[in-house]
């Protein structure tokens, strides 16, 4: 199909994009789906938004709770050349009973244009979760994607809710325990960089641009 058979609407999505693609501000977009009711990940419109996105070269952040994994699952296999990053790792509802969360998160792995964010499991998971089962989650999720595929977020400001900044991002280090200083570096730094082309911004006047 040619642009000259294309739905109006969608050439001007397209434009739409680009415009935002060619903005040094932008990085992405994120969707906060985790309260939508179940099928919304199949949305036809949704789909081609994030097929837009990836022909734009913008990722899609998916907010997602661990019961829509499934879907999301569903939603990365239809949208191939869009890289999806999984916010918050899908928000595992159990730091001890988190097997399905883990297999989930495996299938996810499976598909090369998903990479998972370590951030958000102070403010979901219960407030007596022992800091070790948080790094066992943490450590779970880089076996599983690998620390190439996985970058620190810190869900500021609303981690201040029940944790502090500093506190969460000495958990993420004590999980990054054991692998080399590069590696650790990346996760911490320049995955995001990669995977949001923040890098790209030479002007030292330059801001860190924000997803719309």
């Amino acid at each position: 199909m040619t642009e000259r058979d294309q739905d109006p609407a969608v050439l001007d999505s397209h434009i739409h994009f680009g415009r935002y693609a060619d903005d040094p501000f932008v990085v992405g977009v994120r969707r906060n789906v985790q309260d939508e009711p179940s099928g919304f990940l199949a949305d036809r419109g949704l789909r081609e938004g994030i097929r837009l996105l990836g022909a734009a070269g913008l990722p899609f952040d998916a907010c997602v709770r661990e019961h829509q994994l499934p879907e999301l699952i569903d939603l990365v296999a239809a949208c191939p050349d869009t890289t999806i990053v999984l916010d918050h790792l899908g928000k595992p509802t159990s730091a001890t009973r988190h097997r399905p969360w883990r297999q989930a998160l495996a299938r996810l792995a499976g598909h090369g244009n998903v990479v998972a964010k370590l951030s958000g499991l102070a403010t979901e998971l219960p407030v007596s979760t022992l800091r070790t089962k948080v790094i066992s989650l943490l450590r779970g999720a880089l076996e599983v994607f690998g620390p190439e595929r996985c970058l620190y977020g810190s869900d500021w400001p609303v981690m201040t809710q029940v944790t502090s900044y500093e506190d969460w991002l000495g958990l993420v280090r004590e999980a990054l325990t054991g692998y080399p200083a590069a590696t650790a570096e990346a996760v911490l730094r320049t995955n995001a960089e990669r995977v949001y082309q923040v890098h790209a911004a030479s002007s030292p006047d330059t801001r860190p641009r924000a997803k719309a």
